[in-house]
């Protein structure tokens, strides 16, 4: 691309940090953007965001392409479900529904809502990032996200009637509760492991 079609990117300062980590220099010129806080950060994530939004308006076909993907997440989603024990867990989103419910069906067919974000946080900035039933299904960690973080808060509880076993734990973002163990539970519920 020649100069005369270059967009005309914000300007990023450069410092001359550079940090000696274990007997090697690294440089980190452009560290003062991690701090969101930064005026200078703030500034040019503006910046940025303009020139997207100036790109992005001579994108063709936009309207149709919102208009198809309108349509396609308006179908709303169904997970196949997951058994434990007796129960039946799932996760369902409606077309008019923000994010996905978990879900279980007691063994007498009665189907309860368990967690639902925009129940617990009507901004719907708070998400469910993962879960996980023990292999009874009378247990269930689940991880979410609130306020609009990333940084999952664990929390476990009693399937039965809703009520916090543990948690929460914090900081628990790269922490997968996939493979959390009946054992666990069992220890959780009693009392501590």
């Amino acid at each position: 691309m020649s100069d005369s079609r270059r967009p005309g990117y914000p300007s990023a300062d450069r410092l001359d940090l550079v940090e000696d980590l274990h007997g090697t220099e690294v440089a980190d010129p452009y560290r003062w953007l991690e701090d969101s806080d930064d005026e200078r950060t703030r500034a040019w994530s503006e910046q940025q965001d303009e020139l997207f939004a100036e790109h992005r308006a001579g994108w063709p076909g936009q309207s149709r392409l919102r208009a198809r993907l309108t349509e396609l997440v308006g179908a709303g989603t169904v997970t196949v479900p997951v058994w434990r024990g007796e129960r039946q867990f799932l996760m369902r989103r409606t077309a008019e529904q923000e994010h996905a419910v978990l879900l279980t069906v007691d063994p007498d067919g009665t189907e309860r809502v368990l967690i639902d974000p925009m129940a617990l946080d009507p901004s719907g900035t708070t998400t469910l990032d993962g879960w996980q039933p023990s292999k009874e299904g009378d247990l269930l960690a689940y991880q979410l996200s609130e306020g609009g973080t990333e940084e999952s808060v664990v929390r476990v509880m009693d399937v039965s009637d809703g009520r916090l076993v543990d948690g929460p734990i914090d900081r628990a973002r790269y922490s997968p509760i996939r493979g959390w163990s009946a054992s666990c539970a069992r220890g959780l519920k009693k009392g501590g492991i």
